[in-house]
């Protein structure tokens, strides 16, 4: 086997495993303000524990807060969103709580479980913390939105990209190697 046949042959599985190879996408956090100045400073993430909700399965709401500056955040008054259209399963550490004291780099983590009652276009509403400085001074962090879609069933699969990989797969599997042979009979003689 030539060299350059060698390289074809490495090139073209090098392709395959390209095309064919899946993408899986997980529901990421979202981060929120993160408040200028030189007192404590929040970043609150939220997200869903799945992508695609079907109509009547659980979904986990997962809250990180996490202190990102060298000052103390005292007094935390957490609020979160009520939801229409959804079941609240677990009432643990859902609405509005308090929290003493978040100190410097520290992470204060919590979910609850909802359930969709109906499908449609939905949003997670910001989760909302007052808290206050050592100096007293009063400061807000936010998460932002998150939108989502509840479904009734899950979707069928799109069948474009099927033929999108079979396509490569003929062109790498029949094509080169026709061009390579056609090559080497008449041009390596």
């Amino acid at each position: 086997m030539s060299v350059l046949m060698k390289r074809l042959v490495v090139f073209s599985i090098i392709v395959t495993i390209l095309l064919v190879s899946t993408v899986s996408t997980t529901a990421s956090p979202i981060y929120g303000e993160k408040p200028a100045g030189d007192g404590p400073t929040l970043v609150v993430q939220k997200w869903l524990s799945k992508d695609q909700i079907l109509l009547g399965q659980n979904v986990t709401v997962f809250v990180n807060i996490t202190n990102v500056s060298n000052f103390y955040a005292n007094n935390l008054t957490i609020r979160e969103p009520t939801f229409n259209n959804f079941i609240i399963k677990s009432k643990v550490n859902y609405e509005r709580y308090t929290y003493t004291q978040l100190g410097k780099g520290a992470v204060l983590t919590y979910n609850y479980t909802i359930i969709p009652e109906s499908d449609g276009t939905f949003s997670v509403e910001p989760t909302q913390i007052d808290y206050y400085g050592s100096s007293g001074a009063q400061y807000r962090a936010t998460s932002s939105n998150h939108e989502f879609t509840v479904l009734l069933q899950k979707p069928a699969p799109s069948t474009n990209y099927l033929w999108r990989n079979i396509m490569w797969l003929s062109i790498i599997f029949v094509a080169i190697p026709m061009v390579i042979y056609f090559y080497n009979r008449f041009f390596m003689r």
